[in-house]
């Protein structure tokens, strides 16, 4: 049987729409990290005034292309969470999470960067964020085995962890591969960003 002309020509123009079709890029990963603290101190001496300065001449910087090397990164996860009273929120880098483009599993960690969205107001909002898990005791600060030592950040403080060589922080399935922040607090709710930059 003959294939009526009016089906030959559909399937002749979705072959060219499939043919032609733009695929998606694949995501690539650029930018910095930069630290630059600045300080002045002022005093009155006998014959006037002396001033001390830091920090004009002195920043951190990182700047990383696409890659898996040295200053380098391939991955992204960014969220922003509100946590109730005692909750706790992990992240397995090992696993499969969503990132801003696409899911990612980490391998290797250039930077992880949480930062308290609180703004401090005395006795109201004086919990701590307490960032633990096995990633941080084993391959952060590197073979504590006490898993009660957690890291505090306070209400308006951020945690840098940093690894911009070629080696980086490497993530280990099971052992070395989550990171769990807890609020210390049992009433008030703490706010928090946190970024994984990474292979």
């Amino acid at each position: 049987m003959k294939t009526p002309f009016s089906f030959r020509f559909l399937a002749v123009a979705l072959a060219a729409l499939v043919a032609f079709a733009p695929l998606p890029a694949l995501a690539t990963v650029s930018g910095s990290i930069q630290v630059t603290p600045t300080v002045t101190e002022t005093a009155t001496v006998d014959n006037g005034a002396a001033t001390w300065t830091y920090g004009a001449s002195t920043p951190w910087s990182n700047t990383f292309t696409n890659g898996t090397g040295l200053n380098q990164v391939n991955k992204v996860f960014q969220d922003t969470v509100s946590l109730a009273g005692s909750a706790a929120q992990s992240y397995d880098l090992d696993s499969t999470l969503t990132g801003p483009l696409a899911s990612v599993t980490f391998t290797r960690i250039y930077a992880i960067i949480v930062q308290r969205t609180d703004t401090p107001a005395a006795s109201t909002q004086d919990e701590a964020l307490s960032v633990g898990g096995d990633f941080v005791l084993t391959k952060y600060l590197g073979g504590w085995v006490d898993d009660a030592i957690l890291i505090p950040i306070r209400p308006g403080g951020a945690l840098y962890i940093l690894a911009p060589d070629s080696t980086g922080i490497a993530v280990t399935a099971t052992t070395g591969d989550v990171i769990t922040l807890t609020n210390a607090s049992s009433a008030d709710t703490v706010n928090f960003k946190i970024l994984v930059l990474g292979s």
